[in-house]
């Protein structure tokens, strides 16, 4: 074998570097073994710990090539001891958090569109955010209310939070709304889960691309066409709209409506501060009849949500 084909080893460790990193970046990936590393609560102890990052504040890159064995060993310590103080099934309530739910909830319940749609766009908007794990809270603040109070009225819950997350895969990618509904099971008693599968048997076939593309006509209705054009030269990305975007995820109608399903992608992308987007389906949920001013408080609330993650 050419030596020059032989992944560069860490000396200490004798761990393969990642080469796709540079060598700045390598220094801890071959110390912290797999027990360490799937300790960490969550990524940012362990983006921190990547350092050096410029994106990052001087606090979080205080690791270099020169750091001696025995300072690293004292910082990944103080790391492991953070997160084991921080688990999923120990994490509090962030404060406040349970008090704007309750303020999105009013807006929405004063709105036109009701109060039935609030928490599919707390849901949309968490999951969409930097912080995606916050929907367990909203799911535990949700089931305290009495309406919520039976295994039956949960089941039917969780049944809208999941398809939610799972339309939102294809606005903001999986990672995001795997990390969501893995932080909701933690708290979900046996009683109050629901085992339906709305996905099995699915088939990219005819009558899914004719379902696709008629809920898309009717969010794009006269710039349809014009929109898929606009993939013409990477016809890759028209498919994916029309079979996966539109036909797997965004047409499904056995649990959301056509106002759920549009609120959760409208909201899903306004927290990514998407501009194109958002114009798009600021146009498309105003095309199913909501109005400019309901729009607006829609607008208002994901702002409530960015200014709270500030």
């Amino acid at each position: 074998m050419n030596a020059s084909n032989v992944a560069p080893q860490d000396p200490k460790t004798k761990k393969a570097y990642n080469p796709a990193l540079p060598p700045e970046s390598r220094i801890l990936l071959g110390a912290l073994d797999q027990t360490e590393a799937i300790q960490f609560d969550n990524a940012r102890y362990y983006t921190a710990l990547l350092a050096p990052n410029p994106f990052f504040p001087a606090s979080a890159r205080n690791h270099s090539t020169t750091a001696s064995q025995q300072q690293q060993q004292q910082q990944r310590q103080a790391k492991l001891a953070m997160a084991s103080t921080t688990t999923s099934d120990a994490r509090s309530s962030k404060p406040g958090l349970p008090e704007l739910f309750t303020t999105i909830e009013k807006r929405f319940a004063d709105s036109g569109i009701g109060a039935d749609y609030w928490y599919i766009f707390c849901t949309a908007t968490l999951v969409g955010g930097n912080d995606p794990e916050l929907c367990d809270q909203l799911y535990l603040h949700l089931i305290a209310q009495p309406q919520f109070s039976t295994p039956e009225q949960r089941q039917a819950l969780i049944r809208s939070i999941r398809e939610v997350l799972v339309k939102c895969v294809c606005v903001v990618g999986v990672c995001k709304p795997l990390e969501a509904i893995m932080a909701i099971n933690q708290h979900e008693r046996q009683e109050d889960k629901d085992f339906s599968f709305t996905r099995e048997g699915w088939q990219c076939d005819e009558a899914n691309l004719e379902r696709g593309m008629g809920w898309m006509r009717k969010i794009y209705t006269r710039n349809t066409d014009s929109t898929l054009d606009i993939f013409n030269d990477h016809k890759d990305f028209g498919w994916i709209s029309r079979n996966i975007t539109y036909g797997l995820y965004l047409s499904d109608r056995q649990v959301l409506d056509d106002l759920g399903t549009e609120i959760a992608v409208l909201a899903s992308i306004m927290i990514q501060n998407l501009r194109k987007e958002t114009h798009w389906h600021i146009r498309g949920i105003r095309r199913l009849g909501v109005s400019s001013d309901d729009v607006q408080m829609i607008w208002e609330c994901v702002h409530l949500l960015a200014d709270f993650w500030a």
